[in-house]
Order: C-alpha cells, then structure tokens, then sequence
C-alpha cells in the first residue's frame, strides 16, 4: 500500500527554487537483472531490508554510478532520511548507453542544477509498489497515471507488453526491470534507461 507524503524542500547549492516535496509520513540479496537482457521484471518483494534507500544502493555493484551521480547531487542524506521514498534507478549499464562523456559533463560544477533536476526526477514521494502502480493504470481511463516526482518534470507510467513502463518529458521511455527492492525507508524499482528532465 502506497503510503502518503507530506513536505519538504530540496535544494542544492545555488539552485535556489525548490526541487520538491519529499514524503514523511504516518542476507543477500538476488542478482539483479542487467537492463535490457530480454528477461521478465522480477520482483524482490520477499527480500529483507538492507537498510536506507542510499545503503540499499551502495550494496548494489551495479549500481554505482546511480549511487555517485545521487551523492554529486546531495542527495545521498537525503534519501537516508525516514522519507518515505520511491527511487527508480538506472543501472550502470543504463548510464553505459549514454553518449560518452555525458556523465562526467553532468558532474561538472557548472551542472551541477541539471544533475539535480535529473537525479530528482528519478524520486517519487511516498512509497509506491510494483502492484500499487499497475493497479493505478488499470483503474485510469487514460491506461496511464502520471506520476510527481521530486525534479518537478513528471513521468508517465503505463503498461508495454505487460511491462511496467516509465516514460519522461522528452518522450524516452524505460521498463522498469526488477521491483519492489526493499529499504527501511521506502522502495527501489530498477530501470534500464536514464530519465531526463523536460
């Protein structure tokens, strides 16, 4: 059951406008799926907690430039706190398909108010499960819902071929491929492509 948000603001740095609105409110672990290998999404429902959504990401080595984009960003506290949070998050081999060099472009002081925006649009506030979200799509009429994410720019979810599917402003769309990782203070859903902010 999705649980509900209430208010915080994000910034970072010189970004002076507010990102968003966070959510607060009231072993080991299966291999996951490299993006794009043409397998079903599996879910990871039945896995124990390893902790933050942050610590749930560092435990993940295929999750490390996510992890390193989302502490460039000074996001890293953030999505350590009681939250709750739903994180998509992009594989290392879904930043290997950018064009070179746009990850350390993203990095650069300079930029740092696009890496913001992009690694907020990848937050959703609150807590959103696998079954929440299908179960949303099939009651909208539209057979999407768009969803509020923390960057501000929405994405639109719909179901491709019986796949969860993210689409974001610029019309790049990315299945998500493993479900429901649980984290103490919310939820990862893997996807194998970068969403970029409008």
């Amino acid at each position: 059951m999705a649980r509900s948000p209430a208010r915080r603001w994000w910034t970072s740095g010189s970004v002076a406008a507010s990102l968003l609105m966070l959510g607060a409110c009231s072993g080991e672990r299966s291999a996951r799926l490299d993006a794009g290998d043409g397998r079903p999404a599996s879910t990871a429902e039945a896995l124990e907690s390893q902790g933050t959504i942050t610590e749930t990401l560092a435990a993940d080595p295929t999750m490390t430039i996510m992890l390193a984009n989302l502490r460039a960003a000074g996001m890293g506290e953030i999505l350590s706190d009681k939250g709750p949070y739903t994180l998509f998050a992009p594989t290392n081999l879904a930043f290997s398909r950018l064009e070179p060099g746009t990850v350390e472009a993203l990095r650069l002081p300079e930029r740092k108010p696009l890496l913001v925006r992009t690694i907020a649009l990848h937050v959703v506030p609150g807590e959103m499960s696998s079954n929440d979200l299908t179960n949303r799509i099939e009651r909208s009429e539209e057979g999407s819902v768009v969803l509020k994410t923390a960057g501000g720019s929405p994405l639109t979810a719909t179901l491709v071929d019986g796949h969860l599917t993210l689409t974001d402003a610029r019309g790049q769309s990315a299945i998500l491929v493993t479900t429901d990782i649980p984290a103490d203070n919310g939820v990862v859903h893997v996807i194998d492509r970068l969403m970029m902010p409008g």
